[in-house]
């Protein structure tokens, strides 16, 4: 059993409904602009539409187009997965009809990877396997004929704190099994990844690996990719409602476990500082790991304790202190700090963020960590000094090094785990001490997660 493309178009467009991209009474794409912007017939985008009409979604009147249902129905059931297909046939993608064109770790301090699905599908985390169509046994086995041996790499930039050592061990992997690298940096501008996808199938890249763009509007170029079953694999994070393959890191555990040092140190005034969250499922997973640590000792947070609103770090390039957008980041988060002097403790989003915490608070006249406590996630490595901030280390070579292995079993015609999740580790360092509370949030114990 496959998805039909009308299906995996009506999918998209709950999605974008969903999540308020498109909102009640908004204009919906027609016919003619769905096939367009998806590369397909306007038989398949016209049943994809006719699908989300009858489901109530969308109105659709004669001689003004679509427009998104108002009152929305419940849409909490609407383009769940069958739970009695497969899990191959829930995962799987048509064939093309034309070319397109944590864990944390063991006692031993050893990493391994877990194969999970994701949280939208109500699932426990399984092993299943997601084929990749439009490839026979027999091609896939010929590899002289079938395997081109070059792989595409779009990334939105990478800095030492993270992302070169992702991509060095992007390189490392590909030079073992034989395969060329095409690197491309999007510099977190999404016209650009667009265009370079487009270009690496262009010239005939047997795959591509792709770290996704921050930003409020999926890439259509990824999914197409995913409609035509093209050889793909996300990293860093997913892009929900998408079926395609993605290997990152459990960041709502790691930022739960980042939030619960902080209060076993007895912080209670505790901020999210992140850049928007938009379509990014790596920072709403982080935020959400932020409140379900609070939630556990049966504590809420208050919602003016997220400033999301950093946005000069989205590109992971290296940031200019006297920049107009940083500059502005900076003032921003001042007036933050300044209105709530009571926050003991900052959780940051990246690396980044932190050294900007530490820098608006050193220009208001308090230090880290004898003032104000900061944790991140990430940090520069340096070979001959500690850490400064205490930290969640995202294992970028095992992250590397699964997301190209994932990639060549699918360019030789070979099942891949739908989700890989890549294990962390909690680096304690200097930047968080013991702040007195007169309230105490009692902890308790966590259920382990299995991953059999």
């Amino acid at each position: 059993m496959t998805t039909p493309l009308y299906e995996a178009i009506y999918l998209f467009m709950l999605e974008e409904i969903r999540s308020g991209r498109l909102r009640e009474g908004d204009r919906v794409m027609s016919e003619k602009e769905l096939a367009e912007r998806f590369g397909v017939s306007r038989i398949t985008s016209k049943s994809a539409l006719t699908r989300l009409a009858q489901t109530g979604v969308i109105e659709r009147a004669r001689g003004k187009g679509s427009f998104v249902s108002k009152p929305l129905p419940d849409m909490k059931h609407l383009g769940a997965p069958s739970k009695t297909a497969s899990p191959a046939a829930r995962l799987s993608v048509l064939a093309p009809a034309a070319p397109f064109g944590g864990a944390l770790a063991d006692s031993s301090g050893q990493f391994a990877p877990t194969d999970t699905v994701r949280p939208e599908t109500s699932q426990a985390p399984t092993n299943s396997l997601h084929t990749v169509a439009g490839q026979s046994e027999t091609a896939a086995v010929n590899e002289s004929v079938s395997v081109k041996r070059m792989i595409g790499l779009v990334i939105p930039g990478f800095a030492d704190t993270y992302g070169t050592s992702l991509v060095q061990a992007v390189e490392r992997r590909c030079s073992e099994l034989g395969f060329d690298l095409l690197i491309k940096n999007t510099y977190g501008k999404q016209d650009v990844e667009e265009a370079a996808i487009t270009r690496f199938v262009e010239v005939g890249v047997g795959g591509i690996i792709v770290f996704p763009v921050h930003g409020e509007h999926y890439n259509a170029k990824i999914l197409r990719l995913v409609l035509d079953g093209f050889p793909l694999v996300l990293v860093d994070r997913y892009l929900k409602g998408i079926p395609a393959c993605a290997v990152y890191t459990d960041n709502q555990r790691a930022a739960e476990d980042l939030t619960d040092h902080l209060l076993d140190l007895g912080h209670r005034d505790i901020a999210f500082i992140t850049p928007p969250p938009e379509n990014t499922s790596s920072i709403v997973e982080r935020i959400q790991g932020f409140t379900a640590a609070f939630a556990r000792r049966g504590a809420s947070i208050r919602a003016d304790r997220v400033f999301t609103d950093v946005k000069s770090t989205v590109s992971l390039l290296a940031l200019d202190p006297e920049a107009s957008h940083v500059v502005r980041d900076r003032e921003c988060l001042e007036i933050f700090v300044q209105a709530h002097p009571e926050i003991s403790a900052y959780v940051a989003c990246e690396f980044e963020v932190a050294l900007l915490i530490q820098l608006v608070l050193n220009r208001l006249g308090r230090k880290v960590p004898d003032d104000c406590s900061v944790v991140c996630f990430d940090h520069y490595w340096a070979a001959y000094s500690d850490p400064f901030f205490t930290h969640v280390e995202q294992d970028q070579r095992l992250m590397g090094e699964t997301a190209v292995d994932h990639l060549v079993s699918q360019i030789r015609g070979m099942d891949v785990p739908f989700d890989t999740l890549i294990p962390y580790r909690l680096v304690r360092a200097s930047s968080a001490q013991v702040h007195v509370s007169q309230t105490r949030l009692v902890k308790p114990s966590r259920p382990a997660v299995s991953h059999d």
